[in-house]
């Protein structure tokens, strides 16, 4: 399976070791992979890779990475490269790094490859090459690395390592996203959205949008949401619109619940039901969503889908206006000031109380997850 790691701006991407279950404290499997267990060593590096790891093992997990690439491993160079570059047991050391990928790359390693490309672009650890860089990109993607296809790509459409060249783009993000990789999948989405290199299609946007969502993206799935409910790239569909907003507060997501509110209480696709509307900005609000702290206040003044509660509307709003959105923060004031002029010092102390218990269970919330 492969495994990326953003580091220091650098695309990772080896293939990883077998899962191996963890029986063992890290620096005891540490010994037995240095007594020659082939068990052992799967399982720090397995461990490597899912960042388990502790900082105090790292140090000595570098070492025996070490030993293993003086010995020829050819998985080592990248792992090692990597270790460097992010400072993992040992001080940031770029030239380092640059080092072992360059030797990983010589052996044909793809991410070693990639990453060499990075340090290239940056000038990080090695003197800026883009010609040098962009040669390393093409031969990691030549050997289907999806994040050295994806990075040429992204070189293309901006334009200024190489002239800018749509087309070209989109042929390495074609290539990319036929791989899996789902920010090509958007970004190609996106091309065919605006005719970028590509002919515009609204049913590829949907296509390869809906692919980056399988494959794990949540941004995929709101940004069709939002398109759907605004019709500005596909057809305007509401039913749509709520589907994918379900989609996307499936993986959490506090927008996502508001989104769904708002649809519910405008009655767009589906019919207007204010009490559902509540169900999921109270769902919204214990995710932070400050939108959903205003639009529910506005039915507590109200009495709509809730009963009238102007103190619990007052707490909303109070803690609305910590958003730090200048323009939403000054909407939130407007309504806090409009509602605090007609409340008592009874509901005011109301209010205040359930401040504190609403700060508390967005807290808890936050540190559940």
């Amino acid at each position: 399976m492969k495994k990326f790691c953003l580091l220091l701006a650098l695309l990772a991407g080896p293939l990883c070791a077998a899962d191996k279950p963890v029986s063992h404290t890290i620096p005891e499997w540490l010994v037995l992979a240095e007594q020659g267990d082939p068990d052992a060593k799967t399982t720090v590096i397995n461990a490597y890779y899912k960042s388990l790891i502790d900082e105090k093992s790292y140090t000595a997990v570098l070492k025996y990475f070490l030993k293993l690439a003086e010995e020829g491993d050819d998985q080592m160079p990248f792992i090692v490269g990597r270790m460097y570059a992010a400072g993992q047991g040992t001080a940031v050391d770029l030239p380092a790094a640059a080092k072992w990928f360059r030797q990983g790359a010589e052996k044909g390693d793809p991410g070693s490859q990639s990453q060499l490309g990075h340090l290239y672009l940056l000038g990080a650890g090695v003197p800026q090459d883009a010609a040098a860089g962009l040669d390393w990109f093409r031969k990691s993607a030549a050997q289907d690395f999806t994040p050295a296809q994806h990075r040429l790509g992204q070189i293309y459409a901006a334009g200024k390592l190489v002239p800018q060249d749509y087309a070209e783009a989109a042929k390495w993000f074609r290539q990319a996203a036929e791989g899996g990789n789902t920010e090509a999948q958007m970004q190609l989405g996106w091309m065919h959205a605006n005719g970028k290199g590509v002919p515009t299609d609204a049913a590829a946007v949907v296509a390869w949008y809906s692919k980056a969502f399988e494959g794990g993206n949540l941004e995929a799935a709101l940004w069709l949401a939002q398109n759907y409910e605004d019709g500005q790239v596909v057809p305007q569909d509401y039913t749509a619109a709520r589907a994918w907003y379900g989609k996307a507060v499936g993986q959490e997501n506090g927008w996502a619940k508001f989104k769904l509110g708002q649809l519910a209480a405008e009655g767009k696709g589906g019919p207007q039901d204010l009490k559902q509307a509540v169900d999921w900005y109270r769902r919204a609000i214990l995710a932070g969503q400050y939108d959903a702290m205003s639009a529910l206040a506005g039915l507590l003044i109200e009495g709509k889908g809730v009963e009238k509660n102007e103190a619990e509307a007052h707490a909303l709003l109070s803690f609305a206006v910590r958003a730090k959105d200048t323009t939403r923060r000054a909407a939130y004031q407007k309504q806090l000031d409009l509602l605090t002029g007609r409340l008592s010092p009874a509901q005011i102390a109301a209010a205040n109380e359930l401040l504190i218990e609403l700060t508390d269970a967005i807290m808890e919330e936050k540190y559940a997850k």
